[in-house]
């Protein structure tokens, strides 16, 4: 923008209804008109790290071949001759219906680029250059008409992107003008494209660089882009909607402040319309202005907080106005930043209130308490923290934990700067405690996912591998034949096992028995807790309680659930018919021969899906949980119960014969889940055998092993898939079993000294975390404080101190947004929570017509080492609280699973039970 422009600011606080409209129907016939190809299944599904300087593409003189390059079904593509050789065996009707091309190339906007490349063809017509979005809404970056003539021709065009994509599409459209052949080499992309931060303009293409995509308008008017976006208009009409400049899915979210700006100017004196509203009826109001516009551009500035989340459409309607020519450039819309860390979605009112601020000051400095009326109802001065080292910043506290009036749309300010609004009340962790079981229907295996369990129609779905094409099932799966990508051959097995039931691990379609060891256990353990705490307890996990199809079974529907995924558990034992020596041992795992892509419906996944070879891992992981099952479905279940234990002692009689049958990480198509060190296992296994049996057998082994009545808190964290002793010693701590009234009192002690290690690194942190990993947070980093509040409850239960309690809803308040990033991990709850996680369905960021996220869903969160190349991207060099990104990209930072969910539904039911007045502490054994 220019010196001369006179600047008006504009502050307006919150608008939360007005009169507007919009004209839906019209941009769906748009967006539908701009459909374009399918990316094929060759695409890659992340984008890849960025270059410092030069070409984006990769292999752009085809020396090494055709990869990474794709090609549609209607295009035989080869590169024998050191050229991409495309010849077109159906070119339809439209530019798209024949492509070669080659995604995962990093944009950013306002670089510019040079693109240059030879091309001839067999017979002269024309191409259409195009570097665009790779999947729906196909958001055009660049484009341009190329001449083919039959002799080569070199072409350099230049131009600055106005949107920032790691991922986009670089293609050939080649379709539309009979078949034909084309030579192409030397193909380059060049400009700086190292790290950049991500935009945080919600508005794309606002300097309307290269045209007006995405951006939409309507009604009769002509448009020119030589300067900012220029609309005159040549039919009024008579009501403002009837001629727009709009943009859909601008993603705010309720209690966010955010500044809007843009530069305008008109050729005759008239008042402007804008508004951001919901894009359909009722067309809700989320902000109005009306400015002023003349003929001299003028900058313009708002502030508003949304009381709403939604996908948004942003209008300046200028219908009803005359004939003017007006004109738009420089148009933002970015999410205000503040300081103040909350806990977004509620503090319990008898508990710790505590927020974190990030501020340089290394004074202590006023805060206030405002209300939902905008009235102070508390104030004080924040203690200085000091530098955090885990997240770089210079950190003071706020504690207005004596406030404890119920309500909602409290925040905190600190000069100018104000929290997210957060509540004050006890219904969070009911609510929260349901949706984060709720993860686990939602992520069954083998059965449609239906209405009125799905919560809304968005996440139903076909049932997933039951051999209903395209998908090859579950329902009898044999073994994986071959040689792994270490070069590890694998004979196979002449057997096939039904194991169509369970839960899809993670993001993928993968089911692995380790992951479920851990899982199960933590819920078996939610439930045992709650056997010992009495019927009051118990009730809330009764037949009826939850939402899925078998809440009227006279079965406790927690345990249904569980069962569920036990069902397949079993499944992958080796039967004693196998024509095999390893018969009750245990397949690893069952997982497509290759990573399905993104998006990707269960009941649309083709490929083969395989098991893979048992280990001892797997097997004793069946042992632990078999042998938990039998016990707690005794008296429910009896034959279930029976069958439970039989497969329990068949595992660990296999595991004895087996110890060193160790998993192969190295298969495509699924997580590898290897590891080496097995003595954990051994341990929880025969544990939970003996707290089931009391068999002198397992209580040899207990009392052998070095983890026995101790807690492996190794690196910070209580467990983990991979690290499973404490498991053991937490069951024999809680479940009464035949150890003598003193050992259990060592196996208690050692859960309380534990929490007392969790409790204090929460002290020592700024953010209230019970979890101190060092200079380095892992893979999941989330997963591992949830853990640790498992021991802290349990700390709580032992010895009835209240201040146990206290410090798990402090760890929630770091999962709810007392963090660096500001944002809650938990899908659906605060203000700017989980929304794109790494999850083939839940996959509405790449592609529309596939659902959101459901509330409750947890993130891994904050993973130092970024392994993926979307946060390598985005966050090379991050600090490690703020080494993560909401992107379903990011697999190693936005990935969600059972194990982090399981232990999210536990600490929200301990909470709930809290607040709700129904805690009974168990007592120390004496006796």
């Amino acid at each position: 923008m220019s010196a001369d422009h006179s600047r008006t600011v504009i502050g307006i606080r919150s608008t939360r209804s007005f009169w507007a409209r919009g004209l839906f129907v019209l941009w769906l016939i748009i967006a539908l008109g701009c459909q374009q190809a399918i990316v094929p299944a060759t695409s890659q599904i992340h984008a890849q790290p960025p270059q410092t300087v030069g070409n984006l593409l990769q292999n752009g003189d085809f020396s090494a071949g055709l990869a990474p390059w794709w090609a549609t079904n209607t295009v035989t593509a080869d590169a024998a001759s050191g050229a991409l050789v495309a010849t077109i065996t159906n070119a339809g009707s439209n530019p798209w219906d024949a492509i070669v091309g080659q995604n995962g190339l990093n944009l950013q906007a306002g670089q510019t680029y040079t693109v240059t490349f030879r091309i001839r063809a067999a017979s002269t017509g024309t191409a259409v250059l195009k570097l665009q979005k790779e999947a729906s809404p196909y958001t055009n970056y660049f484009s341009q008409d190329v001449a083919l003539t039959t002799s080569d021709q070199t072409h350099q065009f230049v131009f600055t992107s106005g949107f920032d994509d790691a991922g986009a599409a670089f293609q050939f459209q080649m379709g539309g003008q009979g078949n034909n052949v084309l030579t192409i080499d030397d193909v380059q992309v060049l400009g700086e494209t190292g790290p950049a931060e991500p935009s945080s303009n919600l508005v794309q293409n606002g300097n309307f660089v290269g045209g007006i995509e995405p951006w939409w308008t309507s009604g009769d008017l002509s448009i020119d882009t030589a300067d900012g976006a220029c609309l005159t208009i040549n039919t009024a009409g008579s009501n403002p909607w009837d001629v727009q400049l709009g943009q859909h899915t601008i993603a705010l979210q309720a209690g966010a402040s955010y500044q809007l700006k843009f530069a305008a100017k008109s050729t005759t004196p008239v008042t402007l319309p804008v508004r951001l509203q919901q894009n359909g009826e009722p067309y809700t109001g989320y902000f109005a202005a009306d400015p002023g516009l003349n003929a001299a551009w003028t900058e313009f500035v708002f502030t508003f907080t949304s009381a709403y989340s939604d996908a948004a459409s942003l209008l300046f309607q200028i219908g009803g106005l005359g004939t003017p020519t007006i004109c738009f450039n420089h148009v933002s819309l970015e999410m205000l930043e503040t300081g103040i860390r909350v806990n977004q979605a509620s503090y319990l009112p008898t508990m710790s209130k505590v927020a974190s601020l990030a501020h340089p000051a290394t004074e202590p400095l006023s805060w206030e308490l405002h209300n939902a009326a905008d009235t102070v109802v508390l104030s004080g001065q924040t203690t200085v923290y000091g530098e955090e080292a885990a997240s770089a910043e210079h950190v003071h506290l706020i504690d207005f934990s004596s406030f404890q009036i119920v309500g909602e749309g409290y925040y905190l300010q600190v000069g100018s700067e104000q929290s997210y609004p957060f509540a004050i009340e006890d219904g969070l962790y009911l609510r929260l405690k349901y949706d984060a079981l709720a993860y686990f229907y939602h992520n069954r295996s083998g059965i449609a996912i239906t209405m009125p369990y799905a919560g809304d129609e968005q996440w139903t779905r076909p049932a997933g591998h039951i051999g209903v094409a395209p998908n090859q099932g579950d329902l009898a799966v044999t073994c994986f034949a071959g040689t792994d990508n270490q070069g590890q051959t694998w004979p196979g097995c002449d057997y096939e096992l039904d194991v169509s039931k369970g839960w899809y691990d993670a993001g993928d379609h993968g089911k692995y028995v380790v992951n479920s060891g851990i899982s199960v256990w933590t819920l078996l353990n939610q439930y045992e807790r709650a056997q010992q705490r009495g019927a009051e307890s118990l009730a809330q996990f009764a037949d009826g309680s939850m939402n899925i199809p078998e809440n009227n079974n006279g079965v406790p529907d927690l345990l249904d659930e569980v069962r569920w995924n036990m069902e397949f558990m079993l499944g992958m034992q080796i039967p004693t018919t196998a024509p095999v020596s390893k018969t009750g041992m245990v397949h690893h795992k069952v997982h497509d021969a290759q990573w399905t892509g993104l998006p990707m419906a269960p009941h649309d996944d083709p490929q083969m899906r395989y098991l893979y070879p048992p280990s001892t891992a797997a097997t004793l992981n069946l042992a632990a949980t078999a042998a938990q099952c039998s016990r707690i479905w005794r008296g429910i279940d009896e034959a279930f119960a029976d069958r439970c234990l039989v497969a329990a002692e068949r595992a660990w009689q296999a595991a004895v014969a087996y110890p060193n049958e160790f998993a192969s990480d190295h298969f495509a198509g699924g997580g590898g889940y290897g590891d080496r060190t097995l003595n954990d296992e051994w341990y929880w296994a025969a544990a939970e055998l003996y707290v089931t049996t009391g068999s002198a057998t397992y209580r040899e082994a207990i009392e052998e092993s070095p983890y026995y009545l101790k807690l492996d808190i190794g690196g910070g964290s209580a467990m983990n898939w991979g690290s499973v002793a404490s498991l053991g010693t937490l069951s024999l701590a809680l479940v009464p079993n035949h150890l003598s009234s003193a050992d259990r009192q060592t196996a208690r002690a050692a859960v309380i000294a534990a929490a007392d290690q969790f409790v204090a690194a929460q002290q020592a942190s700024g953010y209230g975390i019970p979890y101190n990993p060092g200079s380095q947070y892992p893979w999941g980093s989330n997963s591992s404080i949830l853990n640790n509040m498992i021991v802290i409850g349990l700390a709580g239960d032992f010895t009835g101190e209240t201040s146990y309690a206290d410090a798990i809803s402090q760890g929630m308040d770091y999962l709810l947004g007392r963090n660096p990033l500001n944002r809650s991990y938990i899908s659906g709850y605060g203000s700017v929570s989980l929304t794109n996680p790494h999850h083939r369905f839940w996959a509405k960021q790449i592609n529309p017509e596939y659902p959101g996220t459901p509330p409750g869903v947890v993130a891994g969160g904050p993973n130092s080492g970024i392994e993926d190349p979307y946060a390598q991207a985005e966050l090379t060099g991050c600090a490690a609280l703020k080494c993560y990104v909401d992107h379903i990209d990011s697999w190693s930072t936005n990935e969600v699973t059972i194990n982090w969910n399981s232990p999210l539904a536990w600490v929200a039911a301990y909470l709930d039970d809290y607040a709700t007045g129904s805690v009974q502490y168990l007592p120390l054994i004496t006796k």
